[in-house]
């Protein structure tokens, strides 16, 4: 478990309202993840999923509660992200 990150407060973006919200700015937040994924292998990005973003916010949107996605509220079932990619992470 990873626990007590920095977090710039001031600069937190408000809560995304509209599914496939994408941050164009970097923050101190994703930062941080991107060194921590760094570690633990090589970050990837597809351009077709919310813009080519290395680093994806998963929040619930308002009206799309039941969607089995990272705009909604529902639990994912066990899935393969990207698994339909001709060159899917490993």
């Amino acid at each position: 478990m990873i626990g007590s990150l920095p977090v710039d407060q001031v600069a937190l973006p408000a809560t995304p309202s509209v599914p496939g919200s994408v941050q164009h700015r970097a923050t101190v937040s994703a930062a941080v993840l991107t060194m921590v994924a760094c570690g633990l292998g090589e970050p990837l990005a597809y351009q077709a999923e919310k813009s080519g973003a290395l680093v994806q916010d998963v929040v619930p949107v308002s009206g799309q509660e039941s969607f089995h996605g990272n705009a909604g509220s529902v639990p994912l079932s066990f899935h393969t992200e990207n698994g339909f990619h001709p060159h899917p992470p490993d």
